[in-house]
């Protein structure tokens, strides 16, 4: 019979890959579409069909990233393997990409910014989106250090027994 947290990191596997999968939509149907709407509705984005493109992508590309090492976490947790030192090469990943994304809000708001064009809705949903990224990257750099003491110290009683 499989444990529980083993049967919740495979439903959140699961579920994961299927925002994946919504990412990658949003990069290939939602964003190009959306970048030659705005170009071609507004005066303010005329001739940065690109930009938008690529300033609204990096986000999305980096959630994707983050996205995919909680997989490989979880995948970890599911078959016990947490305690391994690769683990922590995940974490700097998920912590990097999670600043990232933060970085990405960021610069999207510098650039809306020398455009003229932030609308308050956009500011607070930018600073809410850098905010978001920032608790996660500064949460899991804490529990990395949990994690460094907890793989140090399995690997402690491993050369006991």
């Amino acid at each position: 019979m499989l444990k529980f947290s083993t049967v919740f990191a495979k439903i959140a596997t699961w579920l994961i890959w299927f925002m994946i999968l919504m990412g990658f939509a949003l990069l290939v149907f939602v964003i190009p579409l959306n970048s030659d709407l705005f170009q071609s509705r507004w005066v303010e984005f005329r001739g940065d069909a690109i930009t938008i493109q690529f300033l609204t992508s990096l986000p999305v590309v980096f959630s994707m990233v983050s996205l995919l090492a909680i997989t490989r976490l979880l995948s970890r947790i599911a078959y016990g393997g947490l305690h391994s030192t690769t683990t922590q090469r995940w974490v700097n990943i998920l912590v990097g990409s999670s600043f990232s994304v933060g970085g990405a809000f960021i610069i999207l708001s510098g650039w809306l910014t020398g455009q003229n064009a932030m609308a308050p809705l956009v500011v607070i949903v930018l600073i809410i989106g850098t905010a978001i990224a920032a608790t996660v990257g500064f949460i899991t750099l804490a529990l990395k250090s949990v994690l460094i003491k907890a793989t140090s110290d399995h690997n402690e009683l491993e050369g006991l027994i």
